[in-house]
């Protein structure tokens, strides 16, 4: 028995979902913002006392839980430099750090931390103690690192344009808070946009299929 024929309104609803269909994200290209961290291929902080820390610094990204228990902290003196590799390229929108309570009176939480956007990790102290072409900054505050200090891009076009197609990080910390010889962090949380692999192939076969049943009717 042959299928009943559409009357022209249900043509013309069936024409339009196909067209939304026809228009909607392609294989793998469907964006959404969330946490970066997992895509973090290299992480590696110079300056690092790796007798005081309580975590290495490539465990220090998976952190999920903040714990006071948990932190690393710089050796020689205040500075750190945190040098971080995207598996693939991000669009970072935000960078939150986390300072809890200081487990030692001699270590203090970061104050002046600079971002640089870079096209390698092939770079040390030298490299970014005196250069002024940083991609970003902030002051650090103790209330606010013990909950978490969200930092973000998306504040002005500017910012965020440099923080697109991100791949290389460097995160140079110059002081702390107290001014004591050591700084310490408890954790980070980067948040951005990624591709997300989901397959849409299945949705476009679907929506050609519907337009050739449509143009027999």
């Amino acid at each position: 028995m042959a299928a009943p024929a559409l009357t022209p309104q249900q043509l013309a609803s069936a024409q339009k979902f196909v067209d939304e269909m026809s228009k909607g994200p392609k294989a793998g290209s469907i964006d959404k913002l969330c946490c970066v961290n997992d895509q973090i291929l290299t992480f590696r902080v110079l300056n690092l006392s790796t007798e005081e820390s309580t975590i290495s610094d490539a465990q220090f990204p998976r952190i999920e839980q903040m714990n006071a228990g948990l932190f690393i902290v710089s050796d020689a003196d205040e500075e750190l430099l945190i040098q971080i590799q995207f598996k693939d390229e991000v669009n970072l929108e935000s960078i939150t750090l986390f300072a809890l309570q200081a487990p030692k009176e001699e270590y203090s939480a970061p104050k002046n931390v600079r971002l640089f956007k870079t096209d390698s990790l092939n770079s040390n102290f030298d490299d970014v103690k005196d250069n002024k072409k940083f991609d970003a900054q902030f002051v650090g505050k103790k209330e606010k690192l013990e909950n978490g200090q969200k930092f973000s891009f998306k504040k002005n076009a500017k910012s965020t344009v440099k923080f697109n197609k991100v791949k290389y990080l460097l995160i140079y910390i110059s002081s702390n808070i107290d001014g004591t010889e050591q700084t310490y962090l408890n954790g980070i949380t980067l948040k951005g946009v990624v591709k997300d692999s989901t397959d849409m192939s299945q949705w476009e076969k679907v929506a050609e299929d519907a337009k050739k049943k449509l143009a027999d009717q």
